[in-house]
C-alpha cells in the first residue's frame, strides 16, 4: 500500500511540474558567447621587515646545523615547556626536547642544569644560581623574571 501511494505522490508532483514550468523563457546567448573578462588584480611589490629579510629561511647559511646550533644556545638547550599537569596532588611540568621526546618535570626537579621552582597557570619558573627564567608553555622565547614579592617568596 504504501509503494502505491508514494507512486502517486511522485506522479502528481511531476504532472505539476510540467504542467507549471511551461512559461519559464531561457534567455538568448549574448554576442561575447557568455563569458566576461576581467583584469587580473595589480599587486604590487611587498617589502619585508628588515627582521625577516635577515633570517630568511631560504638564506644559504641557514641550515639544519645552524638551527641545532641555535637551540643549543636556547635555554633549556632548545626544549620547550607544553604545560603542566597534576598528579595525585603534585603538579609536573610537561616537556618536550628537540628531538620530540617528552618528560615530565617536578617542582624542584633539575632540566639541562635548570631548577624548576614553581609552576603557574600559563608559565614555568626555572633559576640557575642567581639567574631566572620565565618560559610561558609552549614559547621558545624568555620572559624577563617577575619584580614582584611573591615570586622572592617562593625561593
Amino acid at each position: 500500500m504504501f509503494p502505491a501511494i508514494c507512486a502517486g505522490g511522485l506522479a502528481l508532483c511531476l504532472a505539476l511540474q510540467l504542467a507549471l514550468t511551461g512559461g519559464v523563457e531561457i534567455p538568448e546567448d549574448s554576442p561575447s558567447g557568455g563569458q566576461m573578462r576581467a583584469d587580473f588584480p595589480s599587486i604590487g611589490g611587498q617589502s619585508l621587515p628588515p627582521v625577516l629579510r635577515e633570517k630568511s629561511i631560504f638564506s644559504p647559511g641557514r641550515t639544519a646545523t645552524s638551527a641545532a646550533a641555535e637551540a643549543a644556545q636556547a635555554p633549556l638547550g632548545g626544549a620547550v615547556v607544553a604545560g603542566a599537569v597534576s598528579i595525585r596532588g603534585r603538579s609536573y611540568a610537561v616537556i618536550q626536547r628537540p628531538d620530540g621526546s617528552i618528560i615530565r618535570l617536578g617542582v624542584g626537579g633539575f632540566f639541562q642544569g635548570w631548577r624548576l621552582r614553581a609552576l603557574t597557570s600559563n608559565a614555568a619558573l626555572f633559576d640557575q644560581g642567581a639567574q631566572k627564567l620565565i618560559l610561558n608553555f609552549g614559547a621558545r622565547s624568555i620572559q624577563a623574571p617577575p619584580q614582584s614579592a611573591e615570586y622572592e617568596e617562593e625561593q
